[in-house]
Parts: C-alpha cells; structure tokens; sequence
C-alpha cells in the first residue's frame, strides 16, 4: 500500500457515514436538509457539531 492509500483509509475510518443528523427525531442525512423529511423539523445540524453546540 502506499502512503496515500494508507492515509485514506485512515481518514474514512474517523468520518461518520452521515454528515446531518435532525435533531427533533435523530435521523441521519447525507446532505444537509431545511426541514427534516421524516418529523418536520427545522434542526438539521451536522453531526460533528453538536459536540460543540450542546
């Protein structure tokens, strides 16, 4: 393997498979969405701030 390859496997380790998450009912998203398709929510954050925000 190359260094390259070693870095990306690495960093695809440490990412979540979803980037949004709504915060009414938990539903994870890939894209991040103005109100949520499942409950109507209008907090659709990304996952890696609400360390941050709570």
């Amino acid at each position: 393997m190359s260094v390259f390859e070693n870095l990306r496997q690495v960093f695809r380790s440490e990412t979540p498979d979803h980037t949004y998450e709504c915060k009414g009912c938990g539903k994870p998203f890939e894209l991040q969405h103005q109100v949520c398709p499942s409950c109507g929510g209008f907090r659709v954050e990304r996952v890696d701030w609400s360390d941050i925000t709570n």
